[in-house]
């Protein structure tokens, strides 16, 4: 009996430092003012990534790691597609190929050298459920960092002025969104899109780019 498996991420870990600038207090004022106390925050967000989904409608039936993964074939896409005779009820199967279109961009993800060894079978109508709703394979995520730049201002006994600077995703590191799970899909294995402007694929960035912001406060 094949187990049922959480497919969200199970591992994080964030990793933290803080660096305080000197105060410059044998410096003249407008340099204390200006340059001294300043400290700076950063965070550093590590995780391992979700499990990518079972194709819909079909049983694992071979090895579906992807030998030299990339990320526009994350899993092996070759699969077979199942025909019932409705006069015998026989089920035969046969290997589905990966084709494309007279433009040259791909119609369909299946079976070719890349992925030459069937993975998955259609499955027919009223056959239960037997594999687990996720593969052993997740989706690469890069580290993302975070930065805070501040310094307090006192202005007298119980008050201060504060000036923040905050930047998510300061590295702009992009995040891409797991592969196209639609067996036969003209995308299928793929975090991809093609056009005819883009033949050979382009990103779309699923996490956000970097943000700023910038905000002044009075603490009392």
């Amino acid at each position: 009996m094949a187990s049922q498996q959480d497919g969200n991420p199970t591992l994080f870990a964030n990793l933290f430092g803080t660096v305080e600038l000197p105060k410059l207090l044998a410096q003249p004022f407008y340099e204390r003012l200006a340059l001294g106390g300043w400290k700076i925050n950063t965070v550093a967000r590590f995780s391992n990534g979700p499990l990518v989904g079972l194709p819909g409608n079909s049983a694992i039936i071979g090895n579906y790691i992807q030998p030299r993964q990339i990320y526009s074939r994350e899993f092996n896409t070759c699969y077979l597609s199942a025909s019932l005779d409705s006069t015998t009820g026989v089920v035969t199967y046969a290997p589905v190929n990966s084709a494309t279109g007279s433009n040259g961009l791909p119609t369909r993800m299946g079976c070719d050298a890349q992925s030459p060894s069937p993975a998955f079978r259609q499955r027919i109508a009223f056959e239960s459920q037997a594999n687990p709703g996720v593969l052993q394979i997740r989706q690469p995520l890069k580290p993302l960092m975070d930065l805070s730049v501040f310094k307090q201002f006192i202005v007298r006994e119980g008050v201060s002025f504060e000036i923040r600077g905050e930047f998510y995703n300061v590295m702009n590191t992009p995040i891409y969104g797991g592969p196209n799970t639609g067996l036969g899909a003209s995308t299928a294995g793929s975090v991809l899109s093609y056009t005819t402007a883009f033949p050979n694929g382009f990103f779309t960035q699923a996490n956000d780019q970097r943000i700023g912001q910038l905000t002044a406060r009075l603490n009392f």
